[in-house]
């Protein structure tokens, strides 16, 4: 909806929503496993090599999984107003604000899981349990709305002391990013949902082999929603890793600002001087991993108890708002308009990034990990590209 009162007066109102349909089958089909040792009913093992039990068609795992549908919703509500202010003969006014709002996403039937990092485990009698959506009181969003998302904008133009070939021209404004940007797919946070196939064992624990022209002896597993979920007593190897939006999440957002000095030389000539910046905060990166050992804990032997939350392989935030990116240029151009069969632009920047993150994916990924996640400090320097 627009609603012009005038020109150069104008105020709008935005509202959008989304309802994406999304699932993933990677392991729909099943996967097999061949490994140099396969051990059976009879406690022997087989082959002693994988090529050679892949050969004779003895798998010694077989996984199938597959994820429920997932049907999620959000709303967009965005909206501004802003003017232009003659404020005087030699000085003009772009003044706006405004204002936008991402809800969570909400997922029909609650597939949706968080993590408490503070309630005690009933499994390990450690601290962190995995939650889901929409049980015993558990929020059905991932995170909480964030209401704060005003964005100022401001503007001026202005020719000092009566020049009329002399202009000085600057601009401010606050922008803020998708809320999910650089995140994974939604079914990366719906942990126990969904139906998995899994190998039986005998009663010593041995993994019962079977060929490949045999029926695989599979039996169905439906996951307990509850506290219990996923974890392993303390001491023992822990089986399932954790993903999960922090409750307290923010949308990332960018400082941009601008100013520049521009003087005419001649009729067809301009000469500009001026300052570019971006300042961004909060921005979504990769998965972030909670379960480090603090560093004066590590030691050269096994870590596993020493970490926050032992009794899971990983505990991830998924899309952390923690990237910083500071950018500052200084920016020279001289431009000659067409006239006399002759056109020039030349400019020249020179400019600096730093920051915590390469891109809005690079936080966290492979080629750019985390050093120490007790010491953001220590991932902040020199951008890449």
């Amino acid at each position: 909806f627009v609603f012009p009162a005038r020109p150069g007066n104008q105020t709008e109102f935005a509202c959008n929503l989304e309802l994406p349909h999304e699932t993933r089958l990677q392991l729909a089909s099943g996967a097999f496993t061949f490994s140099k040792a396969i051990t059976g009913l009879t406690g022997r093992t087989t082959t002693g090599n994988g090529v050679a039990a892949l050969l004779l068609g003895m798998p010694s795992a077989f996984q199938a999984a597959k994820p429920p549908v997932i049907d999620r919703r959000s709303w967009y509500v965005s909206g501004f107003i802003q003017d232009d202010w003659q404020v005087a003969s030699n000085l003009v006014l772009n003044l706006g604000l405004r204002w936008e709002l991402d809800t969570p996403f909400g997922t029909q039937d609650n597939i949706l899981n968080g993590f408490d990092p503070n309630a005690i485990n009933p499994v390990s009698r450690t601290p962190g349990v995995v939650k889901f959506a929409g049980v015993n009181g558990y929020p059905s969003s991932p995170h909480k709305i964030d209401w704060n998302n005003f964005a100022p904008r401001v503007g001026f133009a202005w020719k000092p002391f009566g020049s009329s070939r002399t202009v000085v021209r600057g601009a401010f404004g606050i922008f803020f990013a998708a809320p999910y940007d650089g995140g994974a797919a939604v079914t990366s946070v719906t942990l126990g949902y969904g139906d998995s196939l899994v190998i039986p064992t005998d009663q010593d624990g041995a993994t019962i082999p079977f060929r490949l022209r045999d029926p695989i002896p599979v039996k169905i597993v439906r996951n307990t929603l509850d506290d219990s979920y996923g974890a392993v007593p303390a001491g023992t190897t822990p089986t399932t890793a954790i993903n999960f939006y922090d409750r307290n999440r923010a949308t990332g957002y960018s400082q941009q600002m601008n100013l520049a000095v521009q003087r005419e030389l001649t009729g067809s000539m301009m000469a500009e001087l001026g300052y570019l910046g971006n300042l961004s905060r909060k921005m979504a990166g990769a998965s972030l991993s909670i379960n480090q050992v603090r560093p004066e804990l590590l030691t050269a032997g096994a870590n596993q108890s020493r970490r926050p939350y032992p009794q899971f392989s990983d505990v991830l935030i998924e899309s952390p708002s923690l990237g910083v990116m500071n950018y500052h240029a200084l920016v020279t151009k001289m431009q000659k308009r067409f006239s006399g069969g002759f056109n020039l632009l030349a400019t020249y920047t020179w400019s600096k990034a730093l920051g915590n993150t390469t891109s809005l994916q690079g936080l966290g990924d492979v080629g750019s990990s985390y050093s120490n996640y007790y010491n953001r400090r220590a991932d902040y320097g020199p951008a890449d590209g």
